[in-house]
């Protein structure tokens, strides 16, 4: 059974400052993949032993009148009530190792342990969080951006060819469809919620940052016009899994989607932050077990967050 290790004298030693330097350096590696994950703001609020996270929301009910005199008796009630919400946090879990004769060999010519394992094994539980952000993760239940409950959807017009999608769409009417989604965000809710971050599957945002405008003089690309001339949305990016998201909804096969990018509307809730824990021997083998904790995707306001499908 696996049981903690201590290794002898200067092998230990070797290990002991060589996994330190792996840590060191792992944690400086940058990935440049577009990631949900790293774009959503996170809470860490939540205790790293939890099994749950809940958050309370409040809704004021009332008015205020006119009339009446100074001897009125009858004054308008207000109050405020409460709901909660409770989601459960999972583990996310992957490791790294070496053998015994690996590190005897490295301890021997002084050669560094290669931190590429350690990398890995961040990497490969960063991209589990990643798809748990975009759509949660079914068997435990956690939701994600594209699953969240409540969200408010906006329904793509056919364009003159009778299709929903942009390749069959001219320029006029695919900022048609962007402006309608945004717009749809604020009459949705009487300008209460307004979405500064748009995302589309990879093969729309190469689209729109390519396809001009054949009526602007200076050749610019519906991208390039639409930030131009949207007072709201700052950011619009391309995110994996965007082409499939409605794919179990029917004919939709492909989805874009706005949201109020601010940890005041929503969080990925993630209580424990990739960890790598204390060495164990197995035999002949050690290994360096890593993990996480999440909640996926924590909504405080659903109608913040807008989806569009097309098919």
């Amino acid at each position: 059974m696996p049981q903690y290790v201590n290794l002898d004298s200067g092998e230990s030693i070797f290990f002991t400052r060589q996994l330190e330097t792996i840590r060191a350096r792992n944690y400086d590696v940058i990935f440049d993949k577009p990631k949900l994950f790293n774009l959503l703001p996170k809470s860490m609020e939540g205790d790293p032993l939890a099994v749950d996270i809940t958050h309370r929301s409040y809704t004021k009910v009332g008015m205020a009148k006119m009339g009446g005199t100074e001897y009125a008796t009858d004054f308008p009630r207000v109050d405020v009530y409460g709901t909660e919400t409770t989601v459960k946090v999972k583990p996310v879990h992957s490791g790294y190792g070496y053998n015994k004769d690996e590190i005897a060999r490295a301890a021997k010519i002084g050669l560094p342990l290669e931190s590429m394992r350690a990398t890995v094994a961040r990497e490969q539980i960063e991209m589990k969080l990643d798809e748990i952000a975009r759509s949660g993760e079914a068997t435990t239940g956690l939701k994600g951006l594209y699953n969240a409950a409540g969200i408010s959807e906006y329904t793509v017009p056919d364009g003159t060819g009778g299709k929903t999608d942009f390749a069959h769409k001219t320029s006029d009417e695919i900022l048609a469809d962007l402006y309608g989604i945004v717009n749809y965000g604020l009459t949705s809710t009487n300008g209460i919620e307004i979405p500064d971050t748009l995302a589309l599957p990879m093969n729309e945002y190469l689209l729109i940052s390519q396809k001009k405008i054949a009526t602007d003089s200076e050749g610019a690309t519906v991208l390039n016009y639409f930030l131009k001339n949207t007072p709201y949305i700052k950011n619009v990016i391309w995110l994996q899994g965007l082409d499939t998201a409605a794919g179990a909804g029917g004919d939709s096969t492909g989805m874009m989607i706005a949201w109020k990018n601010s940890a005041d509307k929503l969080v990925f809730d993630l209580p424990m932050p990739f960890t790598q824990e204390d060495l164990l021997q197995d035999g002949l083998n050690y290994t360096v077990p890593c993990r996480a904790k999440t909640a996926g995707v924590t909504v405080f306001y659903p109608k913040s967050i807008i989806k569009a499908l097309y098919i």
